[in-house]
């Protein structure tokens, strides 16, 4: 956080409890906290969305005597103006500082807050030259970790998990060598995927990432270090572009609203891996059994490709999965959970989202590991007389292919499907003059008896819910060789 400008003329030691600066302080607060208020998601019963949290300090590394009352002021005067939502600090460092006082964890600064929050930066930074580096492994702060007031979530266990601040990115400095581009690849994909995950199968069960979006800085709002672009490599760039880390950041928040499972989440079984190079963190939820795998390198900045398999204990079985790892990577798997319906065993493949359609339930999936059809472990909700039997999922063809074709594909070039004559627009066997004709040849070869090809029957075709591959990832959709636009791929159950 930073203070006003006018802050360097005033006599008051600020961030105490100094009377000069408190009254500064409330003068502003009673102008802001009134404009929060009314934006508290709990202020309606209707509201949807809204403020959830509400911070009164930041970092404050002094706990001084004087630290305390200008803490507990803070807080009186938050509730006063009508705050409601809970209130917390962010500790700088993860030192145990302005914990709750229901916390009994030793060594720790209690304060008033109704939250513990914490701050970390791990990951590395690039080079002075601009290039990326391999950075540190994804730390443990929470179940997994060292525990104690200084282990981050363990200095307060009797409350949610809380990064106020992840790094999402870095900051630039005065003469760089353009440091932005090269944070944004430092802190990407795949380090969203090994930290988050790795975060979240430590109880993490709030992260905020900083940034998501910096911007610009203006006036005296850059601290001195920094100049006045904010970018910080984020998922959104300064001027407002999508990155390419922002789209698996929302493939991976897309997981997680599907999975309500995922909250209050608590260590599982150990998992046995074929791999020693390989660790696997296993949670289950303490009221369904669901299941959370987090998949990563040993320590999980390595940079090997893994082929290996792990055996874990299900509430559906036990079972053997075989998986790879390729490169700096992580896999988040979700096991023994119902979805839409249907009841998700286990998985080699991501969840993106789970949806219910006017028609039946939809899972979107993005491929990852093998693809055998043992290993995909799908089956009906309802109870099944083998439980370790696992059923394939339904194929679901992609709309108006060659008859014939796999599903999700068109005809290959080299198929003499594709250069079927249609209607004497070409020859047997010569590719399509055009897209025209290669359109009608392939509605051409499609056509079989019983086809209603009246002017009705194609418009009930043509308006039709088209029917998706499942062969085909969200994250990484292909426009078809049949012309009919981005496919979207979907699993349907």
């Amino acid at each position: 956080g930073g203070v006003p400008g006018w802050l360097v003329n005033q006599r008051a030691r600020a961030r105490t409890d100094d009377p000069d600066y408190l009254k500064a302080a409330d003068e502003w607060l009673s102008h802001i906290n009134a404009i929060i208020a009314r934006h508290q998601i709990n202020a309606d019963s209707k509201r949807e969305h809204g403020v959830i949290l509400h911070q009164i300090e930041n970092e404050l590394a002094l706990t001084t005597p004087a630290q305390r009352r200008y803490m507990d002021h803070l807080y009186a005067k938050a509730r006063a103006d009508g705050i409601t939502v809970p209130i917390f600090h962010n500790d700088q460092g993860r030192n145990g500082y302005w914990t709750p006082e229901s916390s009994s964890v030793d060594k720790i600064v209690t304060g008033p807050n109704d939250m513990y929050a914490f701050d970390g930066y791990p990951g590395g930074t690039c080079t002075v030259e601009g290039e990326p580096t391999r950075g540190s492994a994804a730390p443990d702060w929470g179940y997994y970790g060292p525990g104690g007031a200084k282990g981050g979530a363990s200095a307060s266990p009797d409350t949610p998990g809380f990064l106020a601040e992840f790094g999402g990115g870095w900051f630039d400095y005065w003469g760089s060598n353009g440091g932005y581009d090269c944070n944004a690849i430092q802190r990407g994909k795949r380090f969203q995927r090994v930290f988050y995950g790795t975060n979240l199968a430590n109880g993490i069960g709030i992260q905020s990432f900083y940034m998501t979006y910096g911007g610009t800085s203006w006036g005296w709002l850059p601290a001195p270090v920094v100049f006045t672009s904010y970018d910080y490599g984020a998922a959104i760039s300064e001027p407002r572009a999508l990155r390419d880390k922002a789209q698996e950041m929302k493939q991976l928040g897309g997981l997680i609203a599907s999975v309500p499972d995922l909250a209050g989440m608590v260590p599982a079984d150990a998992v046995r891996i074929s791999d020693p190079d390989i660790q696997i963190y296993h949670n289950k939820s303490p009221e369904t059994d669901a299941r959370f795998l987090m998949v990563t390198h040993k320590p999980s900045n390595g940079q090997t490709r893994d082929s290996f398999s792990f055996t874990a204990d299900l509430p559906d079985g036990r079972y053997t999965v075989p998986m790879q790892l390729n490169g700096f990577d992580a896999k988040w798997l979700i096991a023994g959970t119902n979805l839409g319906g249907q009841r998700l065993v286990y998985s080699t493949s991501e969840l993106q989202s789970a949806q219910t359609g006017q028609r039946r339930p939809q899972n979107h999936l993005c491929p990852s590991g093998p693809r055998r059809a043992a290993d995909r472990g799908w089956r009906p909700a309802a109870a099944h007389p083998h439980p370790r039997r696992r059923s394939r999922r339904r194929a679901i063809l992609a709309p108006r292919r060659a008859a014939g074709a796999r599903p999700g594909h068109a005809a290959r070039r080299d198929d003499p499907r594709r250069h079927a004559r249609p209607h004497g627009r070409h020859r047997a066997g010569q590719p399509a003059r055009n897209l025209g004709a290669l359109r009608s040849a392939r509605r051409h070869m499609e056509w079989r008896p019983g086809r209603d090809r009246s002017h009705a029957g194609r418009q009930r075709r043509r308006h039709a819910p088209a029917r998706r591959s499942r062969r085909h990832c969200p994250a990484r959709a292909h426009r078809l060789a049949h012309g009919q636009g981005l496919a979207r791929s979907r699993s349907r159950l």
